[in-house]
């Protein structure tokens, strides 16, 4: 049970790392739009083309809900192993005599 523990913990700490990975991307693009928006402000006040960031939007957008299904992944994945654990707490006392 202990392998399969260290196995589990392990699996739930790349899960945390890949979250972390995204949730960096998407701070990078953040900063890089926020970038962009304030050169556009700076670059081009009374020009008459006019940034359009709505596919940047889009694209972070994306990139949030990718985040969020593997949020959700993460949660069921926790719930099943937290049954799984229960049923193999039950099963070891099984075998305590």
């Amino acid at each position: 049970m202990a392998s399969s523990c260290e196995e589990i913990d392990a699996a739930l700490g790349r899960l945390g790392n890949k979250i972390d990975g995204l949730n960096g991307v998407i701070d990078g693009l953040k900063k890089k739009l926020d970038g962009l928006e304030k050169e556009q402000q700076k670059c081009c006040k009374d020009k008459s083309k006019a940034f359009d960031p709505t596919e940047i939007y889009k694209r972070l957008g994306e990139l949030e809900d990718a985040v969020r299904k593997i949020v959700d992944y993460i949660k069921i994945t926790d719930t099943a192993i937290k049954a799984a654990n229960i049923a193999l707490d039950f099963i070891v006392n099984l075998f305590k005599f």
